[in-house]
């Protein structure tokens, strides 16, 4: 049947619902979200609970478990057009030597974990909708001396690895689960936090807008271009106050061209546009973009 919505009550411990219906009336209804789809063979259905990080691996939603430090849940395999399912069980935690959990990636066939003093490596498919028959292993330490300070610097789809911003800078994490440092040429603008990392593929570079204090270091994006190992920066529109804080990539068509757009807090969008050579962010007018490029020691002659 029907029924009207119980109203709470401020005045009362308890309000009643009574539903008269009989089970065969009810029986087509959508079922309880944790009620299992086959009772005493799928876990019961349980929602997870509060997380600052989320990403996505082997057809799973994983998530940091900010009620218990260090450790790490992920949902039962997505199916379409079905709820993601999550359950207590399906968790796990790296070790505390590790520092608190910062981010989560997915390469190649392998589950990464970021922690603030180490990387790990997960390999393995998960369980079942049972919880049995998993062979998951556990949280294994990657051989580097730097974790990740900055859980929105993790920047994955690269050919080369995962690009990540630790305590000492910008590191990549490559395929063979080696680190390498790359950050030197923008290491002056390692204090400053990162707010967002996109991947350009059609240009073949990574840019992460990050926030720092007043002057040159503010509102600044780091641009590395993968193709020949080199940083640039984008500093703010120049006699404009336009500072981006966030940053993605927009598609425009199904072939995944699309449009690098940022944010302000003060002036709206800001969309990239090949081929146009002047910046008029959010409601600003037009001005110029300019180039300028610092060399080594120039040696003059008459």
């Amino acid at each position: 049947g029907v029924f009207a919505p119980v109203m709470n009550s401020t005045t009362a411990n308890a309000v009643t619902l009574t539903i008269d219906d009989s089970d065969a009336e009810i029986a087509s209804n959508e079922l309880l979200y944790t009620q299992p789809n086959q009772a005493g063979t799928t876990l019961a259905n349980i929602a997870p609970g509060p997380c600052t990080h989320v990403w996505t691996a082997q057809n799973r939603l994983w998530f940091d478990k900010s009620d218990k430090p260090g450790w790490y849940g992920y949902s039962q395999p997505y199916v379409n057009n079905v709820g993601l399912q999550f359950s207590p069980d399906l968790e796990a935690a790296i070790p505390a030597e590790g520092g608190g959990f910062v981010a989560g990636a997915e390469m190649d066939e392998k589950v990464i974990i970021f922690g603030e003093r180490r990387i790990y490596v997960q390999y393995g498919t998960g369980p079942s909708t049972s919880g049995a028959f998993s062979n998951y292993s556990l949280p294994q330490d990657i051989q580097a001396d730097v974790g990740c300070s900055d859980p929105l610097s993790v920047l994955t789809g690269l050919p080369t690895g995962i690009i990540f911003k630790a305590q000492k800078g910008w590191h990549l994490l490559q395929r063979d689960l080696t680190v390498k440092y790359i950050g030197e040429g923008v290491a002056r603008f390692d204090a400053n936090t990162v707010t967002a990392a996109v991947l350009l593929e059609d240009r073949q570079e990574c840019r992460f807008v990050t926030t720092g204090t007043a002057g040159s270091a503010a509102g600044t994006t780091l641009v590395y271009s993968y193709l020949v190992d080199q940083w640039s920066y984008f500093s703010q529109t120049e006699g404009d106050g336009y500072f981006p804080i966030d940053a993605m990539w927009w598609p425009t068509a199904g072939s995944g061209a699309g449009r690098y757009v940022t944010i302000s807090l003060s002036q709206g969008l800001n969309q990239d546009t090949p081929g146009i050579y002047t910046d008029a962010p959010g409601v600003a007018s037009g001005v110029t973009i300019t180039t300028r490029a610092r060399t080594g020691w120039l040696h003059l002659t008459n």
